[in-house]
């Protein structure tokens, strides 16, 4: 049973329509730190920029910067590979009386857990960023009055742009932007994932550690159990919130409320 909590990863899908003739952006996909994640799926059309006729061209190859996290309460760092958010730490919460490093809520080492957001095409055709895109970056410094802009160019029409910001507290919004230059529209899903490496811990006080949302009005606990037993569990709700929590500290992803969300949670096996 041990093996089977292990590599539970979970995504949040958005679905919406997208005026035609205009650009358009996401500008309520927020992660939560202590919150931290983001983003969910939103499904769209994204169509033509009406005032620009050519067709962008490929730009120019960037390497991988790190992006300093500096916030009141947050410490880590972002890189502009794949743009996956895995090393945030609490600034003012040791592990313990005894051990002077600060808390860890998102890490690339085992058992991994991170978030990320990225696009979906049923289009074969189109290119989209992946986990070893390098985007652009307008400053490799992220703190409460210094936000950060990422872009991505595919080469073919379309331009991808994340607009990162903290506050002094915990809280981490992603803006997701698409611009089309190109001359046809284009289909796009936008997905997040909360991805987690999952190891057993002492829970003798009986408190719920897990995947959890606020869904269609009511607080739900999907177990670790469950989700390894069923491998995939869907839900449906308008708003809300989802996330993962452990003894004392909760990664959540608080998306617009006005939108309807499609959630899946799913076991990866190894």
């Amino acid at each position: 049973m041990e093996e089977d909590k292990r590599n539970i990863m979970i995504f949040f899908v958005v679905s919406m329509l997208i005026m035609i003739g205009y650009p358009y952006f996401f500008d309520n996909n927020k992660i939560l730190e202590q919150t931290v994640v983001q983003n969910a799926n939103e499904k769209a059309n994204v169509s033509t920029v009406s005032s620009v006729a050519k067709v962008a061209s490929p730009a120019p190859q960037v390497k991988a910067e790190n992006i300093k996290i500096e916030s009141p309460n947050l410490l880590g760092t972002i890189s502009s590979r794949g743009v996956k958010i895995d090393n945030i730490h609490l600034k003012k919460y040791k592990k313990s009386i005894n051990d002077n490093k600060n808390i860890e809520i998102l890490k690339n080492s085992h058992p991994s857990y991170f978030a990320q957001t990225g696009w979906l095409s049923s289009d074969p055709n189109v290119i989209l960023p992946d986990e070893n895109s390098c985007w652009k970056v307008n400053s490799t410094r992220l703190s409460e009055d210094s936000p950060v802009i990422l872009t991505w160019d595919n080469g073919n029409g379309l331009l991808f742009e994340k607009r990162i910001s903290v506050d002094k507290d915990f809280l981490v919004t992603i803006v997701d932007v698409v611009k089309n230059y190109g001359a046809h529209n284009v289909s796009l899903e936008s997905i997040t994932i909360i991805g987690r490496e999952f190891e057993s811990s002492d829970n003798s006080m009986n408190f719920y550690e897990g995947p959890l949302g606020y869904i269609n009005g009511k607080l739900e606990e999907i177990k670790y159990e469950d989700i390894a037993k069923q491998r995939e569990i869907r839900h449906k709700t308008q708003g809300g919130w989802f996330g993962i929590t452990d003894k004392y500290w909760l990664t959540a992803f608080i998306p617009n409320q006005k939108l309807d969300y499609n959630l899946v949670y799913r076991h990866m096996l190894e």
